[in-house]
């Protein structure tokens, strides 16, 4: 029988999901791949708002 594994999305591809997107805290902004104290991030261009950071597991 075959098992699916399922694996642990990478902080690229849920940073990457959201570039593009519309900024929920401002009218005008557009997220952009970028970092946010020192994790990566997709970050409004207008009001620099953090919609997502994924912090680095290998740092705890």
């Amino acid at each position: 029988m075959e098992q699916l594994v399922e694996s642990e999305p990478s902080a690229g591809t849920v940073v990457d999901a959201l570039v593009g997107g519309n900024c929920s805290y401002c009218e005008d902004g557009t997220l952009v791949r970028d970092s946010y104290k020192g994790n990566a991030a997709a970050v409004c261009d207008c009001c620099e708002t953090p919609a997502v950071q994924v912090w680095d597991d290998d740092r705890a």
